[in-house]
């Protein structure tokens, strides 16, 4: 998970050993990737869920593709509004940057992806006018921010399952959530 976001705040480019932050794809084709990219990062944020629901004790639900609402239903995590809305709107953003390579056209789909690359609400962000609306333009802080992001779910899911293992003193629920704890430790390195 931390390696995927470490990938998606690089610009798409794995992390270089001096940390340089690449700039995203550019070019008339550059939403396919960026969206995927986001999908990608957005899967394994989902699947980090059912392991914390597992070990949780709570109900899976595998079925469950929408990120947003899969870890708005583990109260242990306790998602704030602000980050269920977050996910919500890059769902829709990184949606719009696959099939339509980020074209808007609404402002509603402008106000997402504002919310979503976690510009204040003030910002006029950065879209570049289309004949039939506009375009989306991904900034490496975009996707600094967006990694971050990630990144701090994750390690809130990872906290929420320690906590919740220590207080139970389940040993091997504890070894599990260790498991889980050294598969994100270990990319953050």
């Amino acid at each position: 998970m931390l390696r995927g976001a470490d990938f998606v705040a690089g610009g798409l480019r794995p992390p270089s050993a001096a940390g340089v932050q690449g700039a995203p794809p550019t070019g008339i084709w550059r939403g396919k990737p960026i969206g995927n990219a986001l999908r990608e990062l957005d899967r394994f944020l989902n699947i980090l869920g059912d392991e914390a629901a597992r070990l949780l004790c709570l109900p899976i639900t595998r079925g469950q593709h929408n990120t947003a609402n899969k870890l708005h239903g583990i109260a242990a995590l306790g998602l704030c509004r602000a980050d269920h809305a977050r996910l919500r709107a890059l769902g829709r953003s990184r949606e719009r940057l696959y099939h339509c390579n980020g074209r808007l056209t609404d402002d509603d789909q402008s106000e997402s992806w504002m919310l979503a690359a976690g510009r204040p609400r003030e910002a006029h962000g950065e879209l570049a006018p289309m004949a039939d609306g506009r375009i989306i333009v991904v900034t490496a802080d975009d996707l600094a921010a967006i990694a971050a992001f990630y990144r701090r779910l994750a390690m809130m899911l990872r906290d929420a399952v320690i906590g919740a293992t220590m207080t139970g003193g389940d040993k091997a629920a504890l070894a599990a959530a260790h498991d889980l704890s050294s598969r994100c430790a270990m990319t953050a390195a």
